[in-house]
This record gives structure tokens, sequence and C-alpha cells, in this order.
């Protein structure tokens, strides 16, 4: 769910007027805008302060550059343009020491290009808007040591009763505002440690924070508890609470060789089609399924949209620790293929849960994927 050198790390934007930035850098014909990525880069899941300078172009010295614009209004939206459907992030701003340079609160939860968009006003009432693209990379790089995310979960089950809890990391605090991701403010994912049980609900939550939901676990063991949420201005981020459940197992043999389908369910087949040439390891590559009815060997072609949504890919690393919430750029049309955009990042066994409506029932299928180095 992110190294990059400076100079390679921002993409060119281009403003109205035609005046066009270099690298990390946008012009306009008066100020500069400079987003400075740390050196070292930016990794998913981890806050990082992405620094920016606003410098004034008409008092320009030849060795220090621009004079900094002290006192400007900032803005700034993060988004994912390869994930539609994603709620944005509007970060904190924050003033530095520095005359001129501010910092940005960001938090990125997976690997991959996201756009900064700064909407900046000047003290003398000037607006405009500068863009820059930023590569993220996966968490979980080899030789450095994880960070303490932002937000964690709480999951328990007593009397009947799911009952879950965002809290802040940092305070303890419990998360109360959340943006709506999907026509939902939380999606519930819960599967056994296995995942050869999943189950993907939406929890109501109380006035206190908590999110509860009738619930009962199917057997004793260990189950991985995600809660994929957005806190309000904060972006999209799927959280995870180990839980052990008391009771009997059910004995038999884990099965992770690659199956790509069929599956079925409610009669219908379904199959997941891979890019030929193999799947990168941190890379977005298109992942489609593709529905057939058996019985006359056609294509499913009336399916409806749900949560907002054609379809809603999940993908989870064996280990549990890795989860990928993904749905399609846009409705496709009905041609009993649904194209997603999915990013493994890093090698290993994965299961993947397709699901989709159809005639009012909500249909799953499994899916199991070997992604080698």
């Amino acid at each position: 769910m992110l190294a990059l050198a400076l100079s390679a790390a921002i993409a060119l934007t281009t403003m109205s007027s035609g005046q066009s930035a270099s690298q990390n850098v946008f012009l306009t014909d008066r100020y500069r805008v400079e987003l400075r990525v740390p050196s070292e880069g930016v990794f998913a899941g981890e806050e990082v302060d992405i620094e920016f300078r606003v410098g004034d172009r008409k008092q320009d010295d030849p060795i220090l550059g621009p004079a900094g614009v002290p006192d400007v209004k900032a803005v700034a939206v993060i988004t994912m343009p390869s994930m539609a459907g994603m709620p944005s992030a509007r970060p904190k701003i924050h003033a530095e020491g520095v005359p001129g340079d501010y910092g940005i609160e960001a938090f990125f939860p997976h690997g991959g290009e996201y756009a900064i968009r700064l909407d900046l006003t000047v003290p003398d009432g000037e607006k405009f808007t500068a863009k820059f693209m930023v590569n993220v990379q996966d968490e979980g790089q080899k030789g450095r040591k994880p960070k303490a995310k932002p937000y964690r979960l709480e999951a328990a089950q007593t009397d009947g009763t799911l009952r879950l809890k965002v809290l802040e990391s940092k305070t303890g605090k419990v998360v109360t505002d959340f943006d709506v991701a999907h026509e939902q403010k939380l999606h519930l994912l819960v599967a056994s440690s296995d995942f050869t049980w999943f189950l993907h609900e939406h929890p109501v939550m109380r006035a206190d924070g908590t999110w509860e939901m009738p619930f009962k676990f199917p057997y004793g063991g260990n189950y991985f508890v995600y809660a994929d949420v957005a806190p309000a201005g904060k972006g999209s981020q799927i959280l995870m609470a180990p839980v052990r459940i008391p009771g009997p197992a059910p004995k038999r043999a884990e099965n992770w060789n690659q199956n790509l389908g069929p599956s079925s369910a409610e009669g219908i087949t379904g199959r997941l089609i891979l890019p030929s040439d193999g799947i990168p390891v941190g890379r977005s590559v298109p992942v489609t399924l593709r529905l057939i009815d058996p019985a006359t060997d056609q294509r499913i072609t009336d399916l409806t949209p749900w949560l907002g949504a054609m379809g809603h890919l999940m993908i989870f690393r064996q280990d549990g620790l890795t989860a990928v919430h993904s749905h399609p750029d846009e409705v496709p049309a009905q041609t009993g293929e649904i194209r997603f955009n999915a990013r493994f990042p890093k090698s290993g066994n994965y299961r993947a849960f397709a699901q989709v409506q159809r005639k009012d029932k909500i249909l799953t299928f499994s899916f199991t994927i070997q992604v080698k180095d």
C-alpha cells in the first residue's frame, strides 16, 4: 500500500498561459515555486514533510536566487491519478523557519505516482496553482526500518458484536471524522489467516467513534481485520488489526499455488487475466476479471454498480501485512470484463478477492497470484 533523486522526482507542469515548469520547479511571470523532495526519497506508509519554496523573481539574487515570499496562503491537495476513486488528501501546511519556505505534512498509503496540487495566494493577492508529480516507493524496502503509521486500528468481538476504533497513533485519540470513499466511510475486510474465508461489510459508527456490527467469526483461529478508511483530509489508507478467536480451527493444508480460475459464485465462472509478460514488483499493472456463464459459454453483461463501482478487487499478501483495495478506473461497458489497476509492492504469494453485483446479489471470486522478483 518511493525514493527518487531530487532532480527526477517531479514531473513537468505547464501553466495555461503557456509558461512551463522545469523538473521540480513551477514558474509564473513573477513567482517561482520549487518542490523539495527529501534526498532519500518518499516512502509509502510514512508521514513525511515535503518542503516547497515560493520565490519572487523580481527580487532575484544571482547567488541566492529569488527572495522568499512570506505569508503565502497555501492549500495542498494530493491525489493518485491511477486510482481516480480514491479520496484526495488535504494535508496541513506549515511555515518553515526561513521566509518563503513551507512544509507539506504528507502521507502516502501505498507506492505509485501521486499528484500534488498547491493552490497559492501571495500577499499581493495574486492566486495561482502549481502542480507536481511525485513517485512514491513502496513500504518495507530492504534495509529500511518501518515507521509508525499515523493511525492504528483496534478490533474486538464481544457478545456477538464486532467493535472497531480508528485511533491517532501519537495521541491515542479516537477518530470520528471520515471522508466517504465509494459510498461508505469504512469498508470492513475480514479474512482468516490462510485467506480461505473472506468478508466485506460496512459497520455503523456511533457518536464516540466506535464502529459496530453484529458479527460472529465462523470458527476459532487467527484472523486479519482491515479497515479501509479515509480520515478527514488525510486520504485513503488500510489499517489492520490481528484478532485471535478461541475455539477449534478447521484442519486443512494451505495451498498457495497460482490459481487464476475458474472460480465460481452463484453459477458464474470468474477468471483473472494477468499481463502476459508477468507482474513486475512495485509497478501498477492491468488485472482483468472475466465473467462467463458456463451454461451458455457467454460473457456476463448484466452487472450493476455496487458501492459506486462496477467491481472491487481486494488483494492480500500471504503474511497479511500488505492489502490493496482496487477499483476500475471508470465504469466500463458491459463486456463481461472488468479491468483493474493493481500494484504488488513485494514478491510473494497473494490472495485476491474480486466482487461484483448481479441481480442484487454480491458475487465473490477467489484467486491466488504468485509474484516473483
